[in-house]
């Protein structure tokens, strides 16, 4: 039987890598009353398979993973329940349901992304739906070569904006964006909100910046 399943990762556990929280994921699993399927061969694993990963130091309320269990009848609130016991509050299963083969790169290909940023300029004033393109830079290994070189992009026909930037009480600035996120683009979110601010020669320190997935679609 396979399993999607629904996630959080929050607060302090944002920070963790993608393997640690994999692992973390994989630990709990185990620690259910249902027994997860192997694979065959002289290597065998369990049959997970998961989003793509969250950069480090984003939150969200919407990540995503398999399981593949041997049982072929599963309580689902009660696997829920023993999944949230063994994991950290910052990090809670929501919702749980049956899956089909369909990957989860194919069902889900956007993310909606709030940021909250720090800045003393009036970022209220910016036209955000001007025609000039959003640039990012990104490393990128050079062929035959173990170095990294920095590439330019327009990632303007991946990405929504869809407000202008709002200010908020406490003097910051709310933005919210729909990236890509498929087998075909996958849109770095802190590249995207500094790619955007560069186009109107604003350079924001990174921990100015607060990035929040809120769901997937």
């Amino acid at each position: 039987m396979k399993l999607r399943i629904l996630y959080t990762r929050n607060d302090e556990l944002k920070f963790i890598s993608h393997l640690n929280t994999v692992d973390l994921l994989q630990r709990a699993v185990f620690n259910t009353d249902y027994q997860v399927l192997f694979s065959q061969g002289f290597n065998p694993h369990p049959i997970m398979s998961f989003g793509n990963p969250l950069p480090l130091g984003v939150s969200s309320d919407f990540e995503i993973f398999d399981v593949d269990l041997v049982d072929d009848q599963v309580d689902l609130d009660k696997f829920k329940d023993q999944l949230n016991s063994y994991l950290p509050k910052q990090v809670q299963v929501f919702k749980i349901f049956l899956a089909d083969n369909t990957s989860i790169s194919k069902v889900f290909s956007y993310s909606i992304y709030e940021f909250i940023i720090d800045s003393e300029k009036n970022l209220e004033e910016l036209n955000l739906f001007d025609k000039k393109p959003i640039i990012i830079e990104r490393t990128k290994k050079a062929k035959k070569k173990r170095e990294r070189e920095i590439v330019q992009e327009d990632i303007t026909s991946h990405v929504e904006i869809k407000k202008n930037f709002i200010k908020l009480q406490t003097g910051e600035y709310f933005l919210e964006a729909k990236l890509e996120n498929s087998n075909n683009k996958i849109i770095n979110p802190m590249n995207f909100i500094q790619g955007l601010l560069k186009k109107y020669n604003i350079n924001i320190d990174p921990v100015d910046i607060s990035i929040h997935k809120r769901e997937m679609l």
